[in-house]
């Protein structure tokens, strides 16, 4: 069964500009901004007030929320602009915010969740360029599937994850 939600790569499309030494820059300052925010003091204040897991949730809808003003522009679903402010990116929020939580062990070191982030957003403005959606609601769909998926995947194992504290 052929989906057709995404074009195949083209990686003639790639183009080095987004890799400039700048916008490097700017993607790093952004990235440590927003996880020095996110996992440097929120995390640790919400977690305080309501425990491990709902914490994180909390957290991943923050942050969710925080990219609201980029998707309404429909940013990347220009014809579903309310689907992925409202649902797509804090599903995605809440997932990546979990896996972050999973990976990082609260060691409460930042640098897991800077590494990550930095990782996602170097993916998505490399290898999206190089394709075309033909649908958008189906990949719309599809990714909050995902996203759905990762966050039962996480959060029953960050459930059982043992915690050490310092």
């Amino acid at each position: 069964m052929k989906l057709d939600f995404r074009t195949v790569p083209n990686l003639s499309l790639f183009k080095f500009k987004n890799f400039t030494l700048l916008n490097l820059v700017l993607i790093i300052l952004l990235v440590l901004g927003e996880e020095i925010g996110w996992r440097g003091f929120l995390q640790k204040k919400l977690i305080s007030t309501y425990g491990n897991l709902i914490g994180i949730i909390i957290l991943g809808l923050v942050w969710g929320f925080w990219h609201l003003p980029l998707a309404l522009t429909g940013h990347n679903f220009s014809h579903y602009p309310l689907i992925e402010g409202f649902i797509l990116y804090p599903v995605m929020g809440i997932a990546i915010s979990l896996m972050i939580a999973y990976l990082a062990a609260f060691r409460y070191s930042i640098y897991i969740a800077i590494v990550f982030h930095l990782l996602h957003d170097l993916v998505y403005i490399s290898v999206f360029p190089t394709t075309n959606m033909n649908n958008q609601l189906g990949n719309l769909m599809v990714s909050v599937s995902v996203f759905l998926i990762l966050i039962l995947i996480f959060g029953k194992a960050y459930r059982r994850k043992t915690f050490y504290r310092r």
